[in-house]
């Protein structure tokens, strides 16, 4: 049985994607990540996770419906979770923190060292 914390991550950017995944690895985390929504849903349900980390415009839904999927559910609602995104208005960062997230920070904003700096602050 492993101690290091799980975190999901549901991102469509490939390149963003790989990154988050093998620098939050080498930081020591289990990492799972998904491109679409419908498989990041579907590892959430199958898994334990410690964090989520979530791009609110993928393929096949929007990470807002994630995030209000999550919440809602008994068994997930209590795991926190971090939005990343190229939405940086007002309205996307306040409705993504009513939702529940627990940072929301716009891409334009971060390296990915802050972003791993922001998400290791999250858990």
């Amino acid at each position: 049985m492993t101690d290091k914390k799980r975190i999901l991550v549901i991102e469509d950017e490939v390149a963003l994607l790989y990154a988050l995944q093998s620098k939050l690895t080498m930081e020591g985390f289990e990492v799972e990540a998904h491109s679409t929504g419908k498989e990041g849903l579907k590892a959430i349900k199958l898994k334990k996770f410690d964090l989520l980390v979530l791009d609110i415009i993928l393929p096949d839904t929007d990470g807002f419906e994630i995030l209000k999927t999550v919440k809602s559910d008994p068994k997930t609602k209590d795991i926190p979770a971090v939005i990343i995104s190229n939405l940086a208005e007002k309205n996307n960062i306040s409705r993504g923190i009513s939702l529940g997230a627990k940072d929301y920070l716009p891409k334009s904003e971060y390296h990915l060292n802050d972003i791993v700096e922001k998400i290791k602050a999250s858990m």
